[in-house]
């Protein structure tokens, strides 16, 4: 039988209650194995995956690169010789750490800027016709452990009602790109010893996740690499600097993937990560992947100018590619720096969202929706300054989920969707999250996705 999610829902609707409840109970003792059982992870390990069509899922990803391919050109571009004036635009919508962390950088290659880690945030559209990407974390992107975790537990529980799905993991793509990047740099046909992968104290996703992924990168670069790289996992004030070389205790470190951000955590405490601050300002001397320098378009500004048809033209875009770019963005505005689209903005506030720049974890979010028009005035007016954009709303893509409740009793639920696929050393997967809200119930879930 062809899997969709018809098709699951069918065979999960002819099999027995007991049956169903032994595949539920299945789902929690996998969630359990992986670590998925905290109560401070929103999964349900009784959720089958959502089903998503190939060629939309194609569609999709199509427009995702076209987005991240806009973004590496516009950060070549502005740290190029006459870039001047996009990097001051960029920089000024950064706050404060953000403008540190990128000033501590002062180089990295074209071949790490191409294939350094992202998760793309978007909304699918119907028929086919693409995505629509709301913004590119390529800071320290989470949830990759989750990814690989929920696609093993999708398959087995597929496997276990007569559906075969081999999923497509994170960690053997890490494993590659890390050690690619350090025979790139070197040119060597040698794998690195230890790979310190830095996170910082503090961040709850990063401390649930982190062990089990760079455990299961070491594993990847081992069986299928044939590579003998450990693997480290570290905070900041952890390494240090000795005659020119970055330790871990009384281990060399060959190369750092960083995945720490917030370093203003650290406040009072700078003499514990002055050697780190030292380590990532001279990326010319350390193989550090996932620069600081990735700051500069992180800011959702970036987005402003991806969305601009004067701008892409200003930056040399093709005219196909600004097909792609203005179809793949929704409008995305600074009004510091357009003013004159405020009038459109007060007039449709229920199309519009507003967001700081550097932001994330959706703070500091505001719907227009959620306004009156007075208090939307007077909103639009506190952030025409260069800090905030203004975004025109893209829904949430729908869908449907199967989910099996512990009686083994089988439900159908109406869930509206963001599509979060990860690219990793170039490329994306096969396989995706999807941060779902069911049946409009406050708070999101993540979900598997296969993709048929």
């Amino acid at each position: 039988m062809m899997l969709s999610s018809e098709a699951l829902y069918e065979r999960l609707a002819e099999l027995p209650i007991e049956r169903r409840r032994a595949i539920a109970e299945a789902g929690r003792q996998l969630a359990e194995r992986e670590g998925l059982d905290s109560p401070e992870i929103p999964f349900a390990f009784h959720h089958l995956p959502i089903a998503l069509d190939r060629e939309r899922v194609s569609a999709a990803l199509r427009s995702c690169g076209a987005v991240v391919q806009g973004l590496i050109r516009l950060e070549r571009r502005a740290l190029g010789a006459d870039g001047g004036e996009i990097r001051d635009r960029l920089l000024a919508s950064l706050d404060p750490p953000g403008r540190r962390l990128f000033e501590l950088c002062n180089f990295e290659s074209d071949y790490s800027v191409e294939r350094r880690f992202r998760r793309v945030d978007a909304m699918i559209e119907p028929g086919g016709a693409g995505g629509r990407v709301l913004e590119v974390n390529q800071a320290a992107p989470a949830f990759i452990h989750f990814h690989d975790a929920l696609q093993r537990i999708a398959s087995e529980q597929l496997g276990m009602i007569g559906f075969d799905h081999e999923p497509d993991l994170l960690a053997p793509r890490v494993a590659a790109w890390l050690v690619g990047e350090y025979r790139h740099r070197y040119g060597t046909g040698a794998a690195p010893e230890t790979i310190a992968v830095v996170s910082e104290e503090g961040y709850l996703y990063k401390r649930l996740e982190l062990p089990a992924f760079t455990a299961a990168c070491e594993r990847a670069a081992r069986d299928r690499l044939g590579c003998d790289t450990a693997f480290r996992l570290c905070f900041p004030h952890e390494l240090s600097l000795r005659d020119g070389r970055v330790w871990l205790g009384d281990r060399r470190i060959d190369m750092i993937w960083r995945n720490s951000a917030l370093l203003d955590s650290y406040a009072g405490r700078e003499q514990e990560i002055e050697d780190y601050r030292r380590i990532l300002a001279r990326h010319d001397e350390h193989l550090i992947v996932n620069s600081t320098r990735v700051w500069l378009t992180l800011t959702k500004d970036a987005l402003s100018l991806l969305s601009s048809g004067p701008v892409l033209v200003q930056l040399g875009f093709t005219p196909d590619e600004r097909s792609q770019l203005l179809d793949a963005v929704p409008r995305t505005v600074s009004l510091a720096r357009e003013p004159d689209v405020a009038d459109e903005i007060l007039r449709s506030r229920e199309e519009w969202i507003s967001k700081p720049a550097a932001g994330s974890f959706s703070q500091g979010f505001e719907a227009g929706w959620w306004h009156t028009d007075a208090s939307w005035l007077a909103l639009v007016r506190e952030r025409s300054s260069r800090e905030f954009v203004f975004q025109r709303f893209v829904r949430r893509s729908p869908g449907d989920l199967c989910e099996i409740d512990s009686a083994g009793e089988l439900h159908r639920r109406t869930v509206t969707y963001e599509f979060s696929p990860h690219h990793v050393d170039g490329a994306f997967p096969g396989t995706v999250l999807v941060r779902a809200r069911v049946d409009g119930a406050k708070g999101g879930r993540i979900v598997p996705v296969i993709v048929v």
